[in-house]
């Protein structure tokens, strides 16, 4: 039988090695930093590892300490590779037991437009979508029921009553919009507006600036505003103060701009900032400065005044499966009797156990569960649908 070999000076070899590996290593990335330190590092512990396998293997077959030896190797390697890959694992299996017949319904931001029966889901933008960032900020009707989308604060769209575009227009550089109120768009910083979603006008009509407030100190400013907030149909404050304290008219170095309606014109005179302006939620989380008739996009329909419920009755938005992962799941979203099949991927936050709570007024309903949201309104022939802020209109073909 052969002699056992003798392991002392292996390990000896074996410690000095890695010992110099990963001291080398330590060092630069105690001293160089950096990416391209921490893949050096990495990879002189796998290095190590792979060494320290090697020898516990070698003399497994002669030894049991290095049976335990190789044990340990074993699991030390193994539990950084089960966190790294601990997601991928989990994915798998979950898409593994997922049922099958989920397995046809379909991604909305990678199939839009998603054809069904005679309707039509696609994106409210044609910047939207795969290739394009989520640009949609503002989303409201006029008068006329028309639909007028504003993109990235410089693109403008205006769809009819069934959905269809019917004009469009690109503000050039130059105009500063920030607010709108009863379908106009404001221009503060240069006190403009433009009323493009009601009469198609390209043109920038001015604001006035109220002459007698020139005169008016700060309790006289306030005063008048207590007042104005009563008797105006609309205003809003803005309150971008090293901007406005530079406007000759400001003779108060004041920070807050008050643009308001009287007689269908509009006036701005300046007010000191205070924090009783600030309009807050439930929760006391800043909303921004409080305002009348401001128009509010219809995705933020916290806003609404509106009569709000939960309600776990069925209706559009059914959550129909939970993957195992946690993460992926799918819902029908039901549309005059036509179901769309949708899959998703939850976000962290997401209670997916929530109730569909209903927004209402006596024209819109708003149904919301998790980050979903369907729009109707019975002046219209379509609906609006949100994910994520990821508008979507969903129309007869």
């Amino acid at each position: 039988m052969n002699a056992k070999p003798n392991p002392e000076k292996p390990a000896i070899v074996v410690f000095f090695v890695i010992f110099a590996i990963m001291l080398i290593a330590s060092l630069m990335f105690i001293f160089e930093g950096g990416w391209g330190a921490i893949y050096i590092f990495i990879l002189a512990s796998a290095v190590s590892i792979v060494i320290a396998f090697l020898f516990f293997s070698y003399f497994s077959v002669y030894y049991k300490w290095s049976r335990w030896g190789l044990a340990a190797v074993i699991l030390f390697a193994a539990i950084p590779l089960l966190n790294l890959f601990h997601n991928d694992i989990i994915d798998y299996y979950s898409n593994k037991i997922t049922p099958k017949k989920y397995k046809n319904y379909k991604n909305l931001f990678n199939s839009a437009p998603y054809h069904k029966q005679g309707k039509t889901i696609s994106f409210l933008s044609k910047r939207e979508g795969p290739g394009y960032g989520s640009t949609t900020t503002v989303v409201f009707l006029n008068d006329k029921n028309e639909l007028i989308l504003i993109e990235g604060a410089e693109r403008l769209y205006k769809y009819d009553t069934y959905g269809n575009l019917i004009a469009e227009y690109y503000i050039r550089q130059g105009y500063y919009a920030n607010a709108v109120m009863k379908s106009c768009y404001f221009d503060s910083r240069n006190n403009k507006y433009l009323t493009w979603a009601i009469d198609g006008d390209t043109v920038p009509k001015p604001m006035s600036f109220l002459k007698e407030s020139a005169e008016w100190n700060d309790s006289e400013s306030e005063a008048f505003f207590e007042e104005m907030k009563q008797t105006t149909d609309a205003f809003f404050i803005d309150n971008e103060g090293y901007i406005y304290r530079k406007e000759p008219e400001n003779k108060q170095l004041n920070d807050l701009k008050v643009i308001f309606s009287k007689d269908n014109e509009w006036y701005y005179f300046f007010l000191p900032f205070n924090r009783k302006y600030e309009e807050r939620d439930e929760y006391d989380f800043l909303r921004g400065l409080i305002s009348k008739n401001k128009v509010k996009s219809f995705m933020n329909f916290e806003e609404w005044e509106a009569t709000k419920r939960d309600s776990k009755q069925l209706k559009g938005i059914q959550l129909q499966y939970i993957a195992n992962n946690n993460k992926d799941f799918y819902y029908d979203l039901i549309i005059d009797k036509v179901t769309f099949n949708i899959s998703d991927y939850r976000e962290t936050e997401t209670n997916l156990h929530l109730p569909t709570t209903y927004f209402s007024t006596p024209t819109e309903t708003m149904e919301v569960f998790a980050h979903l949201k369907l729009y109707s309104n019975k002046n219209l022939h379509y609906k609006l649908f949100n994910d994520r802020d990821r508008t979507y209109l969903i129309k007869d073909e």
